[in-house]
């Protein structure tokens, strides 16, 4: 039998979807550095409304559902709104790393 690495969801209120989720079960060794097990996107209309920080929220009720009690967030260094998010959420910062392949420091956030 197949086992699931990831899964994902449409991010919906009632007036359509706004975003999408992402849960990765495992991390590969570039999850760990530059990815994290979650990742979202905010339809860009929709941005600055904190549909993120519900969307992250929503996502780590997710991933405990699926027995998950340690969870890694990575944000791109500059992106403030996001690492507001994270914060809001429980996110501990653990460093700060630059991603070579983007060209892009990121920070990494554990959520417990």
């Amino acid at each position: 039998m197949l086992k699931a690495t990831a899964t994902g969801f449409p991010m919906c209120s009632p007036h359509g979807i706004f975003g999408v989720f992402r849960l990765q079960f495992e991390l590969t060794e570039f999850l760990l550095n530059y990815g994290g097990h979650i990742g979202y996107a905010t339809r860009p209309s929709d941005r600055n409304r904190g549909f993120a920080t519900q969307m992250l929220k929503r996502g780590l009720e997710i991933a405990r559902e699926f027995g998950m009690d340690r969870i890694l967030c990575v944000c791109d260094s500059d992106n403030a709104a996001l690492e507001k998010g994270i914060l809001k959420n429980g996110g501990i910062v653990e460093n700060e790393l630059y991603d070579p392949d983007e060209n892009v420091a990121v920070k990494r956030f554990w959520i417990s």
